[in-house]
């Protein structure tokens, strides 16, 4: 068989063997590189897309789950004060109520319906946080007595009695909200 290739090849060497134009080799380069760059084009844009996409999902979703979340300043957030050298009792007290504040700040939803109310009670609890901090100084400073841990303990409830009054606002805003749209 590979005889009659030869054989072949030979009867029609003129055919076969031709001179090629002294600009092939720069056509074919030519044609080369259009075809890599159009394949090259057509995925940098399908990446550029793929991309684009990602972003704007992270965006969204970014926008999404921030949307829901109050927007609480970082000072409304309580940090412990370290009451340990005075009493063990009064910092497990003083941890169950800033743990549950902190809670019920962190779960309170806003909305444009409830921002108004949302600050309101929001500045009210600041005023408390401010007091908070005075007593707490004052029963560094001066000497320990039950009026002082009375004073303490009262502010604490009372932040955490204002949260849970906001919270039922909120859910009985929601819910007229609701009730509205379904009616």
């Amino acid at each position: 068989m590979k005889e009659d290739f030869e054989k072949l090849i030979a009867k029609h060497k003129d055919t076969f063997h031709r001179e090629l134009p002294e600009n092939h080799r720069i056509d074919f380069m030519d044609k080369l590189d259009n075809e890599l760059h159009k394949a090259n084009k057509s995925t940098a844009k399908f990446w550029m897309v793929a991309a684009s996409i990602i972003v704007l999902l992270g965006i969204g979703y970014f926008a999404i789950s921030t949307s829901n979340k109050p927007v609480i300043p970082e000072k409304q957030l309580v940090k412990t004060p370290v009451n340990n050298e005075i009493s063990p009792e009064l910092k497990k007290i003083e941890n169950y109520y800033l743990t549950a504040i902190n809670y019920e700040l962190a779960n309170l939803k806003v909305s444009k319906e409830n921002r108004a109310v949302l600050n309101k009670y929001l500045s009210k609890i600041e005023k408390l946080t401010k007091e908070y901090k005075n007593i707490n100084n004052e029963l560094k400073t001066k000497e320990i007595n039950e009026v002082v841990v009375n004073k303490l303990i009262d502010n604490l409830q009372m932040r955490l009695q204002l949260l849970i009054e906001l919270k039922t606002i909120i859910n009985k805003t929601k819910s007229n909200t609701n009730e509205k749209v379904t009616v």
